[in-house]
């Protein structure tokens, strides 16, 4: 715990709280026992051999912290010992309340940023009719500095050839600084997913299953039934798929925004529109062109073997 305070003025909390407690005579006896026994997390500031939990608020370790995290929650404690204080070497920001102390998000211009959000959020309202609850879901946990935003068009586009162009933009193979380990890539925009197309009999041949944990409860979907019920998921999984299965996919999955149409929230980015390399078509199968040979073959054979006929 003393180690989590220094970022936060220890000092300047600790001399806030007993000068609050000493003034308002409420829980003014308590004021050497909490400089001695700093307030513990989950709330057992009062016994200082118990066991530390959890703090109270906070996310698993190795996860971002959430926007408000509760140290000290434990027993409430007089209105007097409400303070504010704030360390001038650091930009984060301490509020002692009445259930602990509340750390603000990590952010010097918190005001500012919260502005930024709300017109996004207006932004996109208006030009965005769809789900936007989850159009902007996970947006937060993306540092959007320094990366392009390239809007893909489904639309005519082969599912295969168009989740693999969106793989390598996504893991950012298209740059020269690309590393394995890092995460560079991309914002990726998908839109007109109900429009991708697909070759062969795949419409109806290709099926997507996955048990329900239930015994014999196998379930199967054909591509077809997919691309009505949901056409996001059709190429959100080409694309999952083509990635490599380590820590960062999670990560290049957030930044993977697919829409079924040609409306998105994100009208006020700086868009650019990705343009697919040229499809190289055969212009027949092999054994079609085999077939075509051996037919021109026998035309020529059989307007040939009646004149040598003749001539004899």
């Amino acid at each position: 715990m003393a180690e989590f305070l220094t970022h936060f003025g220890k000092q300047q909390l600790y001399d806030a709280v007993d000068q609050r407690r000493v003034e308002g005579g409420a829980g003014a006896e308590e004021g050497r026992h909490l400089h001695r026994h700093p307030p513990r997390l989950g709330g057992h500031e009062h016994a200082p051999d118990t066991e530390r939990r959890r703090p109270t608020g906070m996310a698993r370790r190795g996860s971002p912290p959430t926007k408000r995290h509760l140290i000290g929650s434990g027993r409430p404690r007089s209105r007097s010992c409400l303070a504010a204080v704030s360390s001038s070497s650091s930009p984060y920001r301490l509020q002692l309340i009445s259930g602990g102390v509340e750390l603000l998000w990590p952010f010097p211009d918190n005001r500012q940023t919260e502005r930024k959000r709300e017109s996004i959020m207006a932004v996109a309202t208006q030009t965005f009719k769809g789900n936007l609850k989850k159009a902007l879901a996970g947006l937060r946990r993306i540092n959007l500095e320094g990366l392009r935003w390239r809007v893909f068009d489904a639309k005519g586009q082969v599912l295969g050839r168009l989740a693999s162009q969106i793989a390598t933009v996504i893991q950012g193979k298209d740059k020269p600084t690309y590393t394995p380990y890092q995460e560079d890539g991309d914002m990726c925009i998908v839109l007109n997913a109900k429009d991708v197309s697909v070759t062969g009999r795949k419409m109806t041949n290709k099926f997507y299953r996955w048990h329900t944990g239930y015994i014999g409860h196998l379930k199967e979907r054909s591509l077809k039934d997919q691309l009505v019920k949901d056409p996001t998921e059709v190429i959100r999984k080409a694309v999952l798929r083509m990635l490599p299965r380590n820590k960062l996919r999670d990560d290049r999955d957030r930044k993977l925004r697919i829409f079924v149409g040609s409306e998105h929230p994100f009208v006020d980015r700086p868009l650019e529109s990705y343009v697919m390399p040229p499809r190289k078509m055969r212009e027949m199968r092999p054994r079609a062109r085999r077939a075509l040979i051996r037919a021109q073959k026998k035309a020529e054979q059989g307007s040939t073997g009646p004149n040598h006929e003749e001539k004899n």
